[in-house]
Order: C-alpha cells, then structure tokens, then sequence
C-alpha cells in the first residue's frame, strides 16, 4: 500500500495568486511569488541596495532613505507625497490667531 500523495498549493506571497503549476520565483526566505510581483520584489530590493529613491530615481546614501509604503523614498520625495499644504497652512493660521488673541490683537 502506498502513502497518498497530497501537493501543496504554492501561493504568491505578495498578491495572493495562486502560482502552483505555473511560473513562479522563490526568495531566499522560502516565499513564492507570481513573476510580476517577483520582478517587482527583485527591482525594489535592488533599489535598496543601490540606494535610490523608487520615485525620483536620484541616488542617495542609505541614511537619506526611508521606507514607506514598501517604497523607498528620499527626503524630498516624501515631503511632497506626505505633505498636506492645506492642513498645514491652515494649522499654522489658527495658532498665529490663537497667539494674536492672547495679547488682544
């Protein structure tokens, strides 16, 4: 009597598809991934070790750079993708009055 063979189904550990049976990559960590999420996987990690930001592209030492959102991102990238000029400014107005009231101006 033979032992029943069972397959295991090999899932994308970035998207969720399933990737048994077709064209996949495995990291060195042991996770699976479909090809386009693999090549994406592989070029953010090049970026990491090259040091450069995935929006601007511009090179920089590592310190510069800060991982957000899986992104690797430089200082001026992420002032611009993070900044909310009108909340801030709006902020800022609002403590300027406050301070202003104080003193009775």
């Amino acid at each position: 009597m033979s032992a029943p063979v069972t397959t295991m189904k090999k899932v994308c550990f970035k998207c969720g598809t399933e990737v048994t049976g077709k064209p996949r990559i495995k990291d060195e960590e042991g996770r699976y991934y479909c090809v386009p999420c693999g090549q994406a996987e592989e070029m953010q990690r090049m970026h990491v070790k090259a040091g450069i930001c995935e929006v601007c592209g511009e090179s920089f030492s590592k310190s510069q750079l800060m991982l957000i959102g899986g992104k690797q991102l430089c200082t001026r990238c992420r002032k611009t993708k993070f900044m909310d000029t009108t909340g801030a400014r709006e902020a800022r107005r609002h403590f300027i009055n406050t301070i202003k009231s104080w003193f009775g101006r």
